[in-house]
């Protein structure tokens, strides 16, 4: 996690990351409390919060005045999650 928190540290445009911990196809996580206690004692210095996409919008959207707009669309199925069957 180290690597992914300082290259994260390095992109991030607020104070607050977002860290996916599921997605649809994944059973649910059962021990995911303890995960959470578990960074907390790993990174004392970071602040872990079990939450919803809802919470970390709240949260960034008194910088949002700092974010880059992308515009066009994303034509190049290497880059996307397309199923060609």
């Amino acid at each position: 996690m180290d690597a992914n928190f300082a290259d994260l540290d390095k992109r991030a445009v607020t104070p607050f990351l977002l860290i996916p911990n599921r997605h649809d196809q994944m059973l649910i996580q059962q021990n995911i409390l303890t995960v959470i206690k578990q960074l907390k004692e790993i990174y004392p210095e970071r602040q872990f919060k079990l939450g919803h996409y809802g919470d970390i919008f709240d949260k960034i959207t008194d910088d949002q005045d700092h974010f880059n707009t992308v515009h066009g669309e994303l034509h190049d199925g290497k880059y996307m999650r397309v199923h060609k069957t």
